[in-house]
């Protein structure tokens, strides 16, 4: 008999609701060992560093098994209705050493009033840097890093960017930058990341190479191209500000924020989705504002708004887009002042994506329309536009997402 140890690895409410196996017979074994046990939750001591252990199981069973996870922040479920299965881990995913001094003797950092300085320089760092116990972190202005080996930065402490900082990865991988679960605000101040990948460890990987879980964030500035990683920057259950972005040359999306709220404002993407299917603002479970805004050669959708989320939208031109502005499962969209050029299936799209959902809505005036004025609502959303509601129709989803 083996114990069956289990930690979390973010600091959230997370459940283990349900266990499966590809083996029938197994999956028989495990789901009458967990019947009692059921849920599970991970967040029940107070020391996030301990396991929660389960005792007196057979090894053989558990290998291979795969566990539904349940994970809620706020006032959102982020798996609300969806089961997630996620492999059996049989070790910690984030490494747990120490490397600040090995930055302390590079000449990298000091510290100064319990706060990590990165001085100004050009470095090259080839490990995962993590950073931890201490107040804050400083970038002083005209700090490089190149990133080697997929590495990048996770920070546990509020970060503060003083303006034209570079993080730089190798051949699209490393560079990133992970934040999480900071007690206090993050301020990012002309930010530079280039050829950068996802937030990748040996087993575990995000989506975003700038990844923020948790933690409430003021972006300025910021610039980022050439990116392999499913997201340029994903949010979430975190409130942010973005101002004066610009994301270019994205294998996918370039911005997906999900149980957050906050606003973009100024912000430019051009070329996202290279490798198919990006959005440039994929929005869920959110309340947010997107304003002074340019869109170019978009993939799939300039702004997508799903999962009950509240948009508005003002000042925004859109150009060379799949669709220009779409809303989906009970999200309501207000659109005003947009411009909306060549887009390739709809300018103006409202629908249900997800069965568990309701309709969709758009309220939209003074929009202006060049080359596709196609506005398509399915039967159980709405699209308004300068106080006409337009006609409804039926559409079909599965087809509309094969083709993108």
């Amino acid at each position: 008999m083996s114990n069956l140890e289990f930690v979390p690895l973010i600091d959230s409410d997370l459940v283990i609701t349900g266990v499966k196996h590809e083996d029938p017979l197994i999956n028989k074994k495990l789901n009458i060992f967990f019947e009692s046990l059921l849920p599970i939750r991970l967040d029940e001591k107070s020391d996030r560093n301990e396991y929660k252990k389960i005792e007196n199981i057979e090894a053989e069973i558990f290998i291979g098994a795969k566990f539904v996870i349940e994970s809620k922040s706020g006032d959102y479920s982020i798996v609300e209705g969806v089961e997630k299965y996620y492999p059996l881990l049989e070790e910690k995913i984030i490494p747990s050493f120490d490397n600040v001094n090995d930055l302390l003797k590079r000449g990298i950092i000091k510290i100064s009033d319990d706060t990590i300085v990165f001085n100004k320089g050009h470095f090259e760092v080839g490990n995962v840097v993590i950073l931890n116990g201490f107040k804050k972190v400083l970038f002083n202005e005209g700090t490089s890093i190149k990133f080697n080996n997929n590495s990048g930065i996770i920070s546990l402490i509020p970060m503060h960017f003083n303006g034209n900082v570079q993080f730089q990865g190798d051949k699209a991988t490393g560079g990133w930058l992970y934040i999480l679960n900071t007690d206090g605000e993050n301020i990012i101040n002309g930010l530079s990341m280039t050829n950068v990948g996802a937030v990748k460890f040996p087993k575990f990987e995000l989506t975003g190479a700038l990844s923020i879980y948790n933690s409430p964030v003021i972006i300025n500035d910021i610039y980022i191209n050439n990116v392999s990683s499913e997201d340029a920057i994903n949010i979430i259950s975190s409130e942010y500000e973005v101002n004066n972005c610009s994301i270019s040359d994205t294998d996918s999306d370039a911005i997906d924020a999900d149980f957050s709220f906050g606003k973009f404002d100024g912000c430019k993407f051009r070329n996202i989705g290279i490798m198919g299917g990006g959005d440039a603002i994929d929005i869920s479970g959110n309340q947010s504002i997107i304003t002074n805004s340019y869109f170019e050669k978009i993939s799939d959708k300039a702004i997508s708004a799903g999962e009950m989320s509240n948009v508005t939208i003002k000042k925004v031109v859109i150009q060379d887009s799949s669709i220009g502005i779409a809303s989906k499962d009970s999200s309501i969209v207000i659109a005003n002042d947009v411009e909306i050029i060549n887009s390739q299936d709809a300018a103006i799209m409202a629908y249900i994506k997800k069965k568990e959902y309701g309709g969709a809505e758009v309220i939209a005036s003074q929009i202006k329309t060049i080359n596709n004025d196609n506005m398509i609502s399915d039967m159980d959303s709405l699209i308004e536009l300068d106080g006409v509601i337009l006609e409804k129709r039926n559409i079909d989803i599965e087809q509309l997402y094969k083709e993108q």
